[in-house]
């Protein structure tokens, strides 16, 4: 089901994100192979965020496998070390923060509902591009 709604939004110009439920390697690369741009982690912790991070990036960066027969890199790119520095760049995780510890990770995006406030925070947010807790406000 997956491979056909990320076949769907290249066709539509749409860059497809999946929510995952929980940090799994091995199902992290399987849908990343498929073409999956970036992936959604709930409640997501600083634990959680940095696995995240590792599973989603080629080494040395990361853990994630190499195999060049994939969609993502069009069944063999030209120069495999370009295409994974290019992917390992360009991957979009966002972890939808639901704890205070989570905004310690080394993230360039974060998501948290409208007008939702962390517990015993005087924080409110925004989605945006941000670097660590610049993309808070206070409220």
């Amino acid at each position: 089901m997956a491979a056909h709604l990320v076949r769907a939004g290249d066709a539509a110009g749409i860059a497809p994100l999946l929510r995952i439920p929980e940090v799994d390697a091995g199902f992290v690369k399987k849908v990343l192979n498929l073409g999956i741009q970036g992936i959604v982690l709930p409640h997501g912790t600083r634990k959680s965020a940095e696995a995240l991070l590792r599973a989603v990036r080629y080494e040395p960066e990361g853990i994630r496998g190499s195999c060049p027969a994939i969609r993502q890199a069009n069944y063999g790119p030209p120069n495999w070390k370009e295409f994974q520095d290019e992917a390992n760049r360009e991957i979009l995780v966002i972890p939808l923060i639901e704890d205070p510890a989570t905004l310690a990770a080394p993230m360039r995006w974060y998501f948290v509902a409208p007008a939702r406030k962390l517990p015993g925070s005087s924080f409110r947010f925004d989605v945006r591009r941000t670097g660590r807790r610049s993309g808070l406000a206070r409220s």
